[in-house]
């Protein structure tokens, strides 16, 4: 290939451009990634690769001089537990626990049983790396827990590398791409993960043999670049062929991506004092600068001819399409729902009911499932807990008011995005909660649900457990759940669905009446 036919400069507004494009996916998939692999699973920078290649080399060495085996043994064993089973979230949690009076909750009780079990797991091998008789015991722990890593890192992370790097293709054109392209890899009907995991561990193999040399790792790492974009726009070429085709474009290109690279190092530093917070920007930066540079060699590549240059044949990925903002794959899904429809009022009283029912059966089967008593719930004495329904009701309620009379294409934008769908409705159900517990104990003197000892809830009358699951909910309602109940009305006769939905609101209105004057209480019902 020709050399420095593109310019730094270029490829980084082009990254930006690419954030722009679809910023708030990107920025929950780096998010994500954070959470999942405790860091971007992307590739680092070259300055890092060499950085950290170098000291790794060191820091054997120093082991092999300054310590005996039992505790190079136990050194690796606490790296990798440290690695696995805890991180830096884990101690904030426990204080915070401790210091709010945090002790119910689902979240509390899932963070609890991992803890112990992580403790439980560090005394196991505390006892055996500490007892120098124990040290082929100790040996095959650590067997074991580097097994487990590799086979993780083999079977999981090195494939969602690849998606990771699919979804920044995507929004390369289009503004519709979706978070659940990381997976692109996963779907095997298309045959795309078996030769995407055998091509990636391949190319780590060889990574990590030519990272003993040193310069040689730092060199290849710029070699193996383009290999994950290769398998995101193909994931059928052979192992041999990426392999030759990234090396054939990085020809002429190693050392000027390198220098793009340092031109991050700022970033790397302000990520470091920040504990990592920049790094959700300058992750997708970065590899949005990859993704555009990718793009500049393609181009070049193809019109060359280079070798096999055919195989990248996905030529809509890199169109630009007027009238197509989502890859064609995605828009096709799309095509078996729409969520711009318009709801019959009656559907909308009528869902109303289903989810006081739905949310009513949920929380008696919550209880039963962890008290072992069936408990009447909610401050009526119907089959039905009214802020679940109110919740739901009220977001297809906007959401129809929306599409019929919206002309904004801000608002249509925010639609079609589940995450900003999700916040959106994680605060406005929030705050529904919070002043529907308000209001009640105001006027009845009763508190009818009690968050007090869950993690981060705010006087007892909402938390942030709570608060997901009304997200999550919300975005089901909104997706699946109203549209699949729209289609079950529309086969009932209009005067039937009429009649149904004024026999449902008199009686609820008798058992609010009821209720107003003889209020519903009881063990599980109300909370002093």
């Amino acid at each position: 290939m020709r050399k420095n036919v593109w310019k730094t400069r270029d490829v980084k507004k082009s990254g930006r451009k690419v954030l722009k494009n679809n910023f708030a996916t990107l920025l929950m998939v780096s998010l994500f990634i954070t959470l999942i692999f405790g860091g971007s699973i992307g590739n680092r920078t070259g300055y890092s690769v060499f950085k950290s290649t170098f000291e790794q080399i060191q820091n054997v060495r120093n082991y092999r001089e300054t310590r005996s085996e039992s505790q190079i043994v136990k050194d690796e064993l606490d790296k990798i537990l440290s690695q696995y089973l805890s991180g830096n979230m884990n101690g904030f949690i426990k204080e915070y626990n401790e210091k709010n009076n945090v002790y119910s909750g689902f979240m509390f009780s899932a963070f609890n049983f991992i803890s112990n079990s992580e403790i439980e797991i560090q005394n196991f091998v505390k006892s055996i790396s500490d007892d120098e008789s124990k040290i082929h015991s100790a040996r095959a722990v650590l067997l074991i827990f580097t097994s487990i890593g590799i086979f993780i890192r083999i079977l999981f992370i090195n494939p969602m590398i690849v998606g990771e790097k699919r979804l920044f293709l995507e929004s390369l054109n289009y503004k519709k791409t979706k978070f659940w392209t990381i997976i692109y890899p996963f779907k095997l009907k298309k045959k795309r993960y078996k030769n995407t995991a055998e091509t990636m561990l391949t190319v780590r193999i060889y990574q990590l043999l030519w990272n003993i040399t040193i310069i040689g790792g730092a060199i290849k790492h710029y070699s193996y670049l383009m290999v994950p974009y290769i398998l995101a726009e193909n994931p059928h070429i052979e192992t041999k062929d990426v392999i030759k085709m990234s090396q054939t474009m990085m020809n002429g290109n190693k050392w000027k991506a390198f220098l793009t690279d340092i031109t991050f190092f700022g970033w790397e530093v302000l990520n470091v004092l920040t504990l990592g917070l920049v790094g959700l920007y300058y992750s997708p930066y970065y590899i949005a600068t990859q993704t555009a540079l990718y793009k500049e060699l393609r181009e070049e590549y193809k019109k060359e001819e280079l070798y096999k240059f055919e195989l990248l044949n996905d030529e809509i990925l890199f169109s630009n399409q007027e009238n197509l903002e989502a890859y064609p794959e995605e828009a096709e899904k799309k095509k078996h729902y729409s969520l711009f429809r318009i709801y019959d009022f009656v559907d909308i009283v009528l869902m109303f009911f289903v989810f006081s029912v739905a949310g009513w059966l949920m929380e008696m089967n919550l209880f039963y499932f962890l008290d072992g008593t069936i408990v009447n719930r909610g401050a009526l004495y119907g089959p039905w807990l009214p802020i679940y329904g109110f919740g739901c009701g009220s977001i297809v309620l906007l959401l129809n008011v929306i599409n019929k009379y919206n002309k904004s294409r801000v608002i249509t934008k925010i639609e079609e995005n589940p995450f900003i769908v999700f916040i959106i409705v994680m605060i406005l159900c929030s705050i529904l909660e919070f002043m529907t517990s308000y209001l009640m104990e105001v006027k009845t003197g009763l508190k009818y649900w009690d968050y007090s000892g869950h993690f981060m809830n705010i006087q007892g009358r909402i938390c942030l457990e709570n608060s997901l699951f009304f997200g999550v909910g919300g975005c089901l309602c909104i997706y699946i759940i109203a549209p699949f109940l729209q289609r079950m009305f529309s086969k009932i006769p209009y005067k039937t669905k009429v009649m149904f939905a004024s026999i449902l609101a008199f009686v609820m209105f008798g058992d609010a009446t009821y209720s107003h004057f003889v209020p519903h209480t009881g063990d599980f019902i109300t909370f002093e």
